[in-house]
């Protein structure tokens, strides 16, 4: 999952190494950030431009379109947003077993998680860092709201109508500006 292979058992794992993954995750979610920012600029930038007065029919539907692309380009990015924030709460799962290993030790819970395959390892890890997030409700509401966007064949069918709320935006901007 992380490039540690699947051979990796738990006592294997370095905090070292975790966190240096970690901070390769953090340099993605940066970089789909920047991404997510241009997206949200272009979708304006594109909405102002068209709202403008003496705009003609065809230029607010080319607007609208390259709106509805830019929306597109959120969602997809949106989506490997949460997926990166994932993987970092399972290197941050992972490090905190790691780092806890002695009283783990002590309990006999660490062998258990040490004689357990890697993929095993890594389902309940990602089960234990889901349960953490889940008692945010806050950020339950966020990834349910976002995920009703991200399958594919849901981004087809709102091209439409992506389209047709760009061009109300645009409309009603052009409005409020008259």
């Amino acid at each position: 999952m992380f490039g540690f292979g699947s051979k990796a058992r738990l006592d294997n794992l370095k905090v070292k190494n975790l966190r240096k993954a970690r901070v390769d995750e953090e340099v993605k979610y940066d970089l789909h950030m920047g991404s997510l920012s241009t997206s949200n600029s272009r979708y304006e930038g594109f909405k102002r431009a068209a709202a403008e007065p003496g705009r003609s029919e065809y230029e607010i539907e080319r607007a609208a379109l390259e709106m509805s692309s830019w929306a597109k380009k959120k969602r997809s990015t949106l989506k490997q947003i949460r997926q990166v924030q994932a993987r970092m709460r399972v290197l941050d799962s992972l490090i905190r077993t790691i780092e806890i290993k002695d009283r783990l030790k002590q309990h006999g819970i660490w062998s258990k998680l040490d004689n357990m395959k890697p993929e095993d390892v890594m389902k309940s890890v990602v089960k234990i860092a889901t349960m953490e997030k889940e008692s945010d409700a806050k950020l339950e509401d966020i990834s349910n709201a976002l995920d009703a966007g991200s399958d594919d064949i849901v981004i087809e069918a709102e091209k439409d109508l992506d389209e047709q709320k760009a061009i109300d935006e645009i409309l009603a901007l052009r409005s409020s500006n008259q």
